[in-house]
């Protein structure tokens, strides 16, 4: 059986709040999903007090496992 392939990604604050379902960014490994958030909290700290990233802080990485596809047993 293979290793379940993980997922990561970079959300803002107020994931999950309405108006803020497409604020999720998909990230390549570990490392580069660190590093998104220590930018995205970086433009937070040194914007504007209107800056979209200020309001968005702080950011948070999440993951996530996604297994294999099995066959369903139930009727069709």
């Amino acid at each position: 059986m293979t290793k379940p392939k993980t997922e990561i990604r970079v959300v803002c604050a107020n994931y999950g709040a309405a108006g803020h379902a497409s604020h999720t960014w998909l990230k390549r490994d570990l490392d580069k999903a660190r590093q998104s958030v220590i930018d995205a909290q970086h433009r937070a700290e040194v914007g504007n007090p209107t800056a979209y990233y200020r309001g968005e802080a702080p950011y948070r990485i999440q993951v996530r496992e996604v297994g294999p596809w099995t066959d369903w047993e139930g009727e069709a």
